[in-house]
């Protein structure tokens, strides 16, 4: 009998253990970088993001799966805290469809204020685009983004400067005069009709 009490505490801890591993990998701190403190985003904490009605999330461990339903109209998916003045935004993407549009955004305070970053798959290359409240700011051609592989996006934004950057390149360069203040983080996605689009994220952090 003791030795069967001792069995199921032995099971209690190694869960606990578990759990509290799991728990602590979702707040642990990321090293800070240009002098900014980073946060780590959980898997959980986007799993809680306002979502369009027509996206499905799915959580697999440390990864969050996005798929848009067969409307093709798009949807986002939105933080609840706003960031301050100056921020960095990086995570790892991955595309699941090959022709489908993919949106990083930062919503003002009004719907008619906001930054967005637009890929646009061509057969040439993956057009990146940067606009502020709907004026084109910056664009650039990249090579296609392979469906199936991983990416790094970062978006930076000090003082009057904004740098959008992948795999660690900058890519498109731009100066705000007037930039918006704060604003919340989103990702979003368009397909097709009866072509939906999907997207895992990873490794979602936040330096401010």
């Amino acid at each position: 009998m003791r030795t069967f009490i001792k069995l199921v505490i032995a099971v209690i801890v190694i869960a606990l253990g578990i759990f509290g591993i799991q728990k602590y990998a979702d707040v642990v701190i990321c090293p800070d970088y240009k002098g900014f403190k980073c946060r780590k985003v959980s898997t959980s904490t986007l799993q809680k993001w306002t979502k369009s009605a027509n996206l499905l999330l799915e959580k697999n461990n440390n990864q969050l799966y996005i798929q848009e339903d067969l409307s093709g109209y798009g949807g986002d998916l939105t933080g609840r805290e706003e960031l301050p003045s100056d921020y960095i935004i990086r995570f790892d993407f991955q595309s699941m469809s090959g022709d489908a549009e993919f949106m990083i955004k930062i919503l003002g305070r009004s719907g008619a204020e906001n930054y967005l970053t637009l890929m646009k798959p061509r057969e040439r290359g993956t057009k990146m685009e940067f606009y502020r409240s709907g004026v084109l700011f910056g664009e650039a051609v990249l090579t296609p983004l392979e469906p199936d592989l991983f990416y790094q996006f970062s978006l930076e934004k000090i003082g009057a400067s904004f740098s959008v950057n992948m795999d660690g390149s900058e890519v498109i360069h731009v100066v705000d005069t007037d930039p918006l203040p704060g604003g919340k983080p989103a990702v979003g996605m368009k397909g097709k009709e009866n072509k939906p689009a999907g997207m895992i994220i990873k490794n979602m952090q936040f330096y401010q």
